[in-house]
């Protein structure tokens, strides 16, 4: 059997830095991507994004208070009373962090559009999700207990 060649020697993996194993994380959850497409495309499209989230918090705001009252004057015990009120006050404070979430993403996201990149934002996504399930979860929670 003939030795092996230093070049037949499987290639050994530099070691990244963790500074830069840290900024490709940060990447992947927010960077900015070259605007090649329209503004005005890109604006309007935003602008739809942003109506659709806010017709989604009033619904659940609406949503809150058909919970917190009409379902509360009709409970008859006190405990339950109590429940319809936490679960309707919880959907009325979502429904508003729905709007302030998405106000300012809207706006962050004109800017970055008016001044030619926009921005790709995984991380509120993931946030917006957990958030979501960890609310529906509690609620869950109150109204089976």
């Amino acid at each position: 059997m003939l030795p092996l060649k230093k070049e037949d020697h499987p290639t050994e993996q530099p070691i990244i830095p963790f500074k830069h194993r840290v900024e490709e994380i940060k990447n992947f959850f927010w960077h900015d991507i070259e605007d090649k497409n329209s503004r005005a495309t890109n604006l309007l499209a935003a602008e739809r994004t942003y109506l659709a989230y806010f017709r989604t918090a009033i619904a659940l705001m609406v949503i809150g208070i058909t919970v917190a009252s009409l379902l509360r004057s009709q409970a008859s015990l006190d405990g339950v009373k109590v429940y319809y009120t936490i679960i309707g006050t919880i959907c009325v404070v979502f429904g508003f962090l729905i709007v302030l979430f998405s106000t300012c993403k809207f706006y962050v996201l004109k800017w970055k559009l008016l001044h030619g990149t926009i921005l790709n934002d995984n991380l509120s996504f993931v946030g917006f999700v957990l958030f979501s399930v960890l609310l529906t979860a509690l609620c869950l929670v109150l109204i089976f207990l």
